[in-house]
């Protein structure tokens, strides 16, 4: 919901690159864990340390995002949308 909501932040230079305030990274964690979502309020203007956020829980995730046994066609596709 948080990028839904504000989608200007996926414009943000460096989004899912660029490292957030690892204090404030942190806090999200505590409260996200929990349940509190009402803390990304705090965070309106802070799409870094959201983002930064997520790419941890996916990093700790016991199953990747994309299957094992997916990731052949999940490779084609990349192969045939590059130029060249």
């Amino acid at each position: 919901m948080y990028f839904e909501n504000k989608p200007q932040h996926f414009a943000s230079e460096g989004i899912f690159r660029v490292n957030g305030e690892r204090a404030k990274i942190e806090e999200l964690s505590i409260y996200l864990t929990m349940g509190d979502f009402s803390i990304l309020q705090k965070y309106e203007d802070s799409p870094n340390e959201v983002a930064n956020f997520m790419k941890e829980l996916i990093r700790e995730l016991r199953e990747p995002v994309c299957p094992f046994n997916k990731y052949p066609s999940f490779r084609d596709i990349e192969r045939s949308c590059s130029p060249g």
